[in-house]
């Protein structure tokens, strides 16, 4: 589980890096709508302890807000991964297309077996 957390963590901070606005502003909301749904939760539990009900559905408000910046979250990670994923396979066009272009030279064989590799064990 820490693994999977820290590779979405990861990809998440790759995005912001590499992203333009509209994708540092969708991992802001994100990170804020994970907030807000834990206080909204906390703080059901601690205001509206005298009504048992609410309290209750201050809870679910809190974990539905929570879930949607989650939500928001894993999109981010799914577009960031699909787009390595096309990185790498036209790395692995461009490999191809050399080793069409020079097929007697064995270096390029090479690199288009060390890349494929890679991208397997990615």
């Amino acid at each position: 589980m820490p693994t999977i957390l820290f590779e979405v963590l990861k990809e998440i901070f790759v995005a912001w890096r590499e992203g333009n606005r509209r994708v540092k502003l969708a991992i802001t909301a994100a990170v804020l709508l994970m907030l807000l749904g834990g206080l909204i939760a906390v703080g059901s539990d601690v205001f509206l302890i005298r009504q048992p009900g609410a309290a209750a559905v201050g809870k679910d408000l809190g974990a539905i807000v929570a879930a949607l910046g989650a939500l928001i979250a894993f999109i981010i990670y799914g577009l960031q991964k699909s787009k390595e994923e096309v990185k790498r396979e036209q790395k692995i066009e461009a490999v191809e297309k050399r080793v069409k272009d020079n097929p007697k030279e064995t270096q390029v064989a090479w690199e288009l077996a060390r890349v494929k590799l890679e991208s397997y064990l990615n």
